[in-house]
């Protein structure tokens, strides 16, 4: 049984060589390490990385990640380049809400 949603997962757009996939990186390893949940991330890097398009899938929660990497139904999504908010649909798939299952 897929225990979907009782996952945190969270969608960040960047830019290649802005931090924002380092800074996710850095992130998905202290929730994983220093807390009681388990994570998983996926990060997709445009093929020109410096100045391509980048997208950091993430998940947490608090039952073992039986997922795909790519997040489909994300419960947060940030976008840290302005324009891309009229190049990518980024809200398509948002969850609805954001309930507290903690």
């Amino acid at each position: 049984m897929l225990l979907i949603h009782l996952q945190k997962a969270c969608l960040f757009f960047g830019l290649g060589a802005d931090g924002t996939v380092g800074a996710n990186k850095n992130s998905i390893k202290i929730i994983g390490d220093k807390t009681d949940l388990y994570a998983q991330g996926y990060f997709a890097y445009d093929s020109k990385k410096s100045g391509g398009v980048t997208r950091s899938h993430l998940r947490f929660g608090k039952k073992p990640i039986r997922a795909t990497y790519l997040v489909s139904s994300p419960s947060f999504v940030a976008c840290s380049v302005p324009a891309y908010l009229k190049q990518y649909d980024m809200t398509s798939g948002l969850k609805k809400r954001w309930k507290n299952s903690y």
